[in-house]
């Protein structure tokens, strides 16, 4: 990111602009454009305190060793890529690039877990097997249940399977065999029978490519050290969880004492042109804060940069004062000197005439 001056003579940040405009384009584009189907499942889903479908926690231990032999399999091949990739680029994978990948495997909003939104909790007879689908899901109870299984078979194991594979070996076999059996244990018991009464979950929901393109922009935003906006879906409107939209909240200038309930009735006599207005409005908010954020920072840095030129000038008119006295003091010295062989040459021609005339009266 370069630093310029703008068309009024100060410094700023004229990426941060464009940066802004962008996210917000594409998230006003999510919400009106990607109608996000409901799950159909057999048994409503439930949402946790923050709002997230629930982790179907007596599953875990149904699709644990199998989520670990994914999760393997996923770090050979990635490394594996990743190093084929730098190889081109006449770079070197390092260790910690390694250890990276690893801690990112299990988060679905980073490139490396995507997997998991392409995985399908499927019951056959006894057991639940992850049948792997050609598109991302929209994460659901079933996709944060694999993630949960795999945060505890790669949890504190990270470090010795990165180093596992920077030494060389990314063979799956490896990886399984020293992450599955030794480390985490997730495969070193037998897998016990699922119930044949338990719930046969919910439907695989593929994730709309726009929205999908827009949550990795956002990432990449975010990487970058931008602030990160929400995209919410039309499930999240009709239930009311809105979060930082705040739309029916007490941080609305317009707020009118409406609750989430209220709002919700709103929602559903509102015409698209109202959510339109709606959208725009949380956009124009937004705007402004991130607007403010980087004029802060862009004060910030003018602050610091104009302390630095204040410091080199002042430094600069010291070291000048100082070279002047030093002259002041050299030229002094100098005269002094000059002065003094002045003198002492006077002095010893007007001895030699003084004697020159006494020798004559003699």
């Amino acid at each position: 990111m370069k630093w310029g001056r703008g068309r009024e003579g100060r410094w700023g940040l004229g990426v941060w602009g464009m940066m802004v405009t962008a996210m917000a384009m594409a998230w006003i584009s999510c919400l009106l454009n990607c109608s996000l189907p409901m799950p159909t499942t057999v048994e409503a889903a439930g949402y946790d305190d923050a709002g997230k479908p629930e982790i179907w926690r007596n599953d875990l231990k149904y699709i644990r060793c199998d989520v670990c032999e994914e999760v393997s399999k996923q770090l050979a091949r990635q490394v594996k890529a990743k190093r084929e990739e730098y190889s081109h680029k006449k770079k070197k994978l390092t260790e910690y690039e390694i250890i990276e990948l690893a801690e990112r495997i299990c988060q679905i909003d980073r490139v490396e877990g995507e997997w998991i939104t392409k995985l399908d909790m499927v019951q056959d007879g006894d057991r639940i097997k992850l049948v792997e689908q050609e598109e991302p899901g929209v994460c659901n109870s079933e996709c944060r249940t694999i993630q949960k299984a795999c945060e505890e078979v790669v949890e504190n194991h990270d470090t010795d399977v990165a180093e596992l594979l920077f030494k060389g070996d990314t063979r799956r076999a490896a990886v399984s065999k020293l992450l599955c059996q030794k480390l985490s244990r997730a495969c070193a018991g037998k897998t016990p029978p699922v119930p044949l009464d338990r719930s046969r979950g919910e439907a695989f929901v593929p994730k709309p490519k726009s929205q999908l393109e827009a949550e990795r922009m956002m990432q990449t935003m975010k990487d970058s050290g931008m602030p990160g906006m929400k995209m919410y879906s039309r499930e999240d409107l009709e239930k009311g969880r809105l979060g930082d939209l705040g739309l029916g909240s007490d941080d609305d200038d317009d707020d009118d004492g409406d609750s989430p309930l209220s709002f919700k009735d709103k929602l559903k006599h509102a015409s698209k042109e109202d959510l339109i207005e709606m959208v725009k409005k949380h956009q124009a908010k937004t705007a402004k804060k991130a607007s403010a954020a980087a004029s802060k920072a862009s004060k910030k840095w003018q602050e610091i940069a104009k302390k630095a030129v204040d410091n080199v000038v002042d430094y600069g008119r010291k070291a000048s004062t100082h070279l002047s006295i030093f002259a002041d003091h050299v030229l002094s010295w100098v005269k002094d000197r000059v002065a003094g062989v002045s003198q002492s040459s006077s002095g010893d021609v007007s001895d030699r005439s003084d004697g020159g005339g006494q020798h004559g009266e003699l």
